[in-house]
């Protein structure tokens, strides 16, 4: 190959390399991977864009989903839980959510109380607290754990008073209305909805 012919393919090569970094959307292809359940492929993508990318925490939340959808469960919890820690808004709170739901589909209950009462505690004074604390109650309840989650909703019902911003209390009412049917006490979770249709 002569030396002309070298710099035109050369230079073909080089135009075409611009264009792929131009147009080339990284995360819309990782999207499209998941799109067509190749997560192989989404976690790779993901794990070569966290490390280049300045948007690391969706390149982490992408990373967890991927990995959940390949059963790498720890890897998946350990993603979300960077991508949470990373975000600056609230949907760090999917995030937060996702790696619950991970601990509670595998049935790591304790685990994901633990989390709960960690954030609790770290958002003392603030409303997020508030929200922490009925998503526990709510997970309680799914689990199974009525009594817990009855005494959950009792205290958020109070806090609610002075929260209308993180605590909507028709829908506590309505919530605790559920706990209280499956403790069998019929009379009280009738009331409840009463006051729910009230308000």
């Amino acid at each position: 190959m002569n030396k002309k012919k070298l710099y035109i393919y050369s230079g073909i090569g080089i135009f075409l390399l611009i264009l792929f970094v131009c147009f080339f959307n990284p995360y819309k292809f990782a999207l499209d991977c998941i799109k067509f359940k190749q997560y192989r492929i989404a976690s790779i993508t993901a794990t070569v864009f966290q490390i280049f990318k300045s948007d690391k925490q969706k390149w982490y939340s992408l990373n967890g989903y991927s990995k959940f959808h390949l059963k790498k469960y720890k890897a998946a919890i350990k993603d979300y839980d960077k991508a949470y820690l990373m975000a600056t808004d609230d949907y760090g709170f999917m995030d937060f959510d996702n790696k619950i739901y991970i601990k509670y589909y595998t049935k790591d209950y304790d685990s994901a109380l633990e989390d709960f009462d960690d954030e609790i505690q770290n958002t003392v004074g603030d409303g997020k607290g508030n929200s922490f604390l009925w998503d526990k109650a709510q997970f309680l309840y799914n689990i199974k754990r009525y009594e817990d989650a009855l005494d959950l909703y009792n205290k958020l019902i109070i806090k609610s008073q002075e929260d209308e911003i993180y605590l909507m209390k028709t829908r506590l009412y309505y919530e605790r209305a559920q706990v209280l049917d499956k403790l069998g006490k019929k009379k009280l979770a009738q009331k409840d909805r009463d006051i729910a249709n009230d308000l």
